[in-house]
């Protein structure tokens, strides 16, 4: 699919622009909708773009169910990648190649997820 080749890289993008251990220790702020805030917020920084990128996700009610399945294929392939880089180990967070995914993999995989389902 043309569409998800070029989209794979939005998520993949903003997730590795971040060390692991960013995503780890703030992922209460990004997995959880803030419905208290007002719409737009302030971006003056750069915790404050994240968690409104991750506030624009209101539709996933809407999403068909072959796009839920095609949004975790990719996310669980992005994670396997990520093995093979220094992504994980460069936060000092150690994940087993052959094995399962971690906790902190599958935090990193909601998320992940949750990028791409802005874009439908």
């Amino acid at each position: 699919d043309t569409k998800d080749g070029c989209t794979i890289f939005n998520s993949l993008t903003i997730i590795a622009g971040k060390p692991a251990a960013f995503w780890i220790e703030n992922q209460s702020k990004f997995l959880v909708p803030n419905a208290a805030s007002d719409w737009p917020t302030a971006n003056n920084t750069e915790m404050e773009q994240m968690t409104n990128l991750f506030d624009m996700i209101a539709n996933e009610n809407d999403v068909s169910h072959d796009s839920h399945v095609r949004h975790a294929v990719v996310a669980v392939f992005l994670l396997r990648s990520f093995r093979k880089t220094t992504f994980y180990k460069d936060s000092n967070i150690s994940v087993d190649e052959t094995g399962s995914l971690s906790k902190e993999e599958l935090v990193i995989g909601k998320l992940m997820y949750r990028i791409r389902l802005i874009k439908d």
